[in-house]
C-alpha cells in the first residue's frame, strides 16, 4: 500500500476511536494548568485490581499536602446521553458529596464544607436536580453507569491513596454526542433539553456507601470545563489554606 494511502487509512482509523476525544481532554486540561496523565492506573476497590481511566489531571500545592484530581472518563458514541432531572426532589447540592475527600479532608472539615459548597456553586451553577444519567437508544446497554463506575472507583482510589494529605477528586464522563436534560413541566409534560454540560448525583456500595456529583460534559465544552475545573482547585486551595499551614507546621515546616 502506498504511503499516502497508509496515512489517509491511519486517519480514518484513528479518528473512528476515542483517542481524538482523549487527546483534546488532556490537552485542555494541560493547558488549564494540571498534570496530565493518559490511561493512569488505579486499583479497583472493589475487584481488587488493576484498571486504566482514560484521562487523569493533577493540581498539587507546592509543599505537597493539597491535591485535587479531575478524573476524566471518555465515552466516544453516536447516542446521545440524558440526565434525569427532579428539581422537587433535588433542591442544593449535598455539601459533603461535591467531590471525593481523603481522610483528613473529611476529619478537617467545618466552616470549610460551607465554603466548599459556595465555591462549587459560583463555578457550576446551582443543582439542576440531577439523579441519573443514562444513554439512549442503547438497549440493555448499560454504558452510562459503566462510565459512572469507572470514574467514582477511580476517584475513590485516588483520595484513599492520599489520607495523610487533603486530597479532592471530581468524577467527570466527557462525551462527544448530544447531552439533554430531562425534566417534567408542572402539568406533567416531558421535556428534553440540549445542554453543553450537566450533572446529576451518583452513588455506589463500595465498602462504604459512596455518593457524589459527577459532571458529564460535551467536547464542545471541554475547554470550558477545564478552566472550570482549574478554578475550582484554585479555590479549594484557598479555602483549606489553614489546614494547610496546620500540616506543615506539625511537620516542622513553615510556608
Amino acid at each position: 500500500m502506498p504511503s499516502k494511502d497508509i496515512q489517509l487509512e491511519l486517519r480514518r482509523w484513528f479518528n473512528g476511536t476515542g483517542l481524538p476525544l482523549e487527546i483534546s481532554v488532556a490537552r485542555s486540561l494541560f493547558q488549564a494548568g494540571f498534570g496530565t496523565l493518559h490511561s493512569a492506573v488505579y486499583l479497583d476497590p472493589e475487584a481488587e485490581k488493576g484498571r486504566e481511566i482514560d484521562v487523569l489531571a493533577y493540581k498539587t500545592d507546592p509543599s505537597g499536602c493539597f491535591r485535587a484530581f479531575i478524573v476524566v472518563e471518555c465515552k466516544a458514541s453516536d447516542k446521545p446521553w440524558i440526565v434525569l432531572t427532579n428539581r422537587h426532589q433535588y433542591g442544593e447540592h449535598t455539601a459533603l458529596s461535591l467531590s471525593l475527600m481523603s481522610q483528613r479532608a473529611r476529619h478537617s472539615r467545618g466552616d470549610e464544607i460551607f465554603e466548599s459548597l459556595e465555591a462549587f456553586n459560583s463555578v457550576f451553577g446551582r443543582s439542576n436536580g440531577g439523579y441519573a444519567l443514562k444513554q439512549a437508544f442503547s438497549g440493555q446497554n448499560d454504558q452510562a453507569y459503566v462510565a459512572c463506575m469507572s470514574a467514582l472507583k477511580a476517584s475513590v482510589a485516588l483520595v484513599s491513596r492520599q489520607n495523610d494529605d487533603l486530597s479532592f477528586a471530581f468524577p467527570v464522563i466527557v462525551v462527544d454526542s448530544p447531552i439533554y436534560e430531562y425534566s417534567e413541566s408542572e402539568v406533567g409534560e416531558q421535556v428534553f433539553k440540549e445542554v453543553t454540560s450537566s450533572f446529576f448525583e451518583f452513588s455506589a456500595y463500595l465498602d462504604t456507601h459512596v455518593r457524589t456529583l459527577i459532571r458529564v460534559v460535551s467536547k464542545e465544552a471541554i475547554e470550558k470545563h477545564a478552566l472550570q475545573a482549574r478554578a475550582i482547585a484554585g479555590k479549594y486551595e484557598e479555602i483549606y489554606s489553614g489546614e494547610i499551614s496546620r500540616l506543615l507546621s506539625a511537620s516542622g515546616i513553615k510556608r
